[in-house]
């Protein structure tokens, strides 16, 4: 029962226990063929994604079965018929399975990979000792270098002590190449973009923000999501909070409109509502006017309900309300800076890891949140950021997927360390294989990759969609 998810359906139960008696005791690990090549991953994944994302994707399957094989304990064996089966369901299954199968494939790395150290008596990762190291006035870079309960573990925290920040998408730049633009002492990684969903639209591509960016000042991408932000106005502190259109002004020439609710058909009747892929894939019928946007610009209008953009929204307008033309939207906002990520890990002190409140639900991207069948029991690199009651910043880069230095953490793991830190504020940012970290006059200090490394770094790392940098000192 160890090796099988509480989310795994009787058929896939079913097959394991079937398996499992007919390869009893010690004979179960020789008995095992090889299943996994045996199943048309790569096929199907290619027909819903890119083929390189496909070819990863079936990469790490293997990469998974391959550590399995290795493992002397006896319960890697059972695991290994597990994935060999939740695979086979998975492909069997409607679509989409892109995000299924990368998910599949690092639960199982996660649990096949602790084994060696689950009954040790090592700390967990967050009560290593942390190394730290001054930096410029007011900032410093701690290290956690170790084995613990969890595996090995590598961490790097950016502590600022004055912090601030700005946000950027990259366009096809490093984080190097924006630092050194900008004058910031680092520079991380940012939000969630659109990466292996299966229904991406024009206007939209891969690779665009999820949720809210603003880039001192300018709105690269609205928060149709309610999703956790780090941002700052012009002239004051970060604050780490959930942002909505909620209550914000939307205008387009003498046309505007102000909304007031969230996915929440209560409001339709008297005030703009928004709605997205958490509602559903189509907004409600018989209330009105709506048109629908992504990012900032109006794509359609209609005089009801139309289809939710996978990254974008339908506003829903009382009847009589005048609808906006097809083309760009202006709207007054307090951001000056800003980077959506979520979910919410603290809040005053207190681990608060709420999906559905921050539109981790439906299709909303990136579906790998929004569709969790592991019950945050991943060990993955993870990227996140935390305040401190006296305004201080600590920036948490965990690498993982890496079975000699580094395994990862968990959302709840993440949480603990910064809480560990002192933070009792602290939200998620985008992690995986775009997790990312430069400090200045040293350059990339994580270990990026998109392969589950066994050994040496593979040499695929993946672009670097949009970053944070981060400055030390007085303004």
């Amino acid at each position: 029962t160890h090796c099988i998810s509480s989310a795994a359906s009787d058929v896939y139960k079913r097959q394991v226990w079937e398996k499992l008696q007919a390869f009893p005791g010690p004979t179960l690990r020789s008995a095992i063929p090889d299943p996994l090549p045996q199943l048309q991953v790569h096929t199907v994944l290619a027909a819903e994604v890119n083929e390189d994302q496909a070819a990863l994707f079936q990469r790490r399957l293997l990469a998974t079965d391959a550590l399995l094989q290795s493992q002397a304990h006896p319960t890697a064996a059972a695991f290994r018929i597990a994935l060999a089966c939740r695979c086979e369901e998975i492909l069997a299954a409607p679509g989409p399975h892109a995000a299924r199968i990368r998910a599949l494939a690092d639960y199982y790395a996660s649990l096949g990979a602790q084994l060696p150290y689950q009954d040790s008596a090592l700390p967990q990762p967050w009560d290593l000792p942390v190394q730290w190291q001054d930096l410029e006035a007011g900032s410093r870079l701690g290290r956690i270098i170790g084995d613990s309960v969890l595996g090995p573990t590598r961490i790097h925290l950016l502590e600022l002590q004055k912090p601030r920040f700005s946000a950027h998408l990259c366009k096809g730049r490093s984080l190097s190449e924006i630092a050194a633009q900008h004058g910031a002492l680092a520079a991380s990684s940012g939000g969630f973009f659109l990466y292996s969903e299966a229904d991406i639209e024009a206007p939209s591509k891969r690779g665009d923000p999820v949720g809210m960016l603003v880039s001192q000042g300018q709105v690269h991408s609205l928060p149709l999501l309610a999703r956790a932000a780090l941002w700052a106005p012009r002239d004051g502190p970060p604050r780490i909070e959930r942002a909505t259109l909620s209550g914000l002004r939307l205008h387009q020439g003498d046309w505007h409109c102000t909304v007031a609710g969230h996915n929440d058909p209560s409001t339709l009747d008297r005030a703009p509502t928004l709605f997205n892929r958490a509602w559903g894939p189509v907004s409600l019928d018989g209330w009105g006017p709506s048109f629908a946007l992504v990012d900032h610009q109006v794509v359609s209008v209609s005089n009801g309900a139309q289809r939710i953009p996978l990254n974008g929204a339908v506003i829903a307008l009382p009847k009589g309300h005048p609808l906006p033309e097809v083309g760009a939207l202006r709207i007054g906002a307090p951001w000056h800076n800003a980077m959506a990520g979520g979910p919410t890990l603290l809040r005053d002190g207190q681990l608060q890891i709420e999906r559905a409140p921050e539109d981790f639900a439906g299709t909303a991207p990136p579906i790998t949140f929004s569709a969790d069948e592991t019950f945050d029991q991943n060990l993955l690199p993870r990227l996140g950021v935390g305040l401190r009651p006296d305004g201080s910043l600590v920036l948490a880069c965990v690498d993982g997927r890496n079975l000699k230095h580094a395994l990862g953490l968990t959302l709840h793991g993440l949480a603990e360390l910064l809480r560990k830190q002192g933070c009792t504020q602290a939200m998620n940012l985008d992690g995986g294989s775009s997790k990312r970290l430069w400090v200045k006059d040293m350059g990339g200090v994580d270990l990026p990759d998109t392969e589950m490394v066994t050994a040496g770094a593979s040499g695929r790392v993946r672009p670097v969609r949009s970053a944070i940098l981060w400055y030390g000192g007085a303004q």
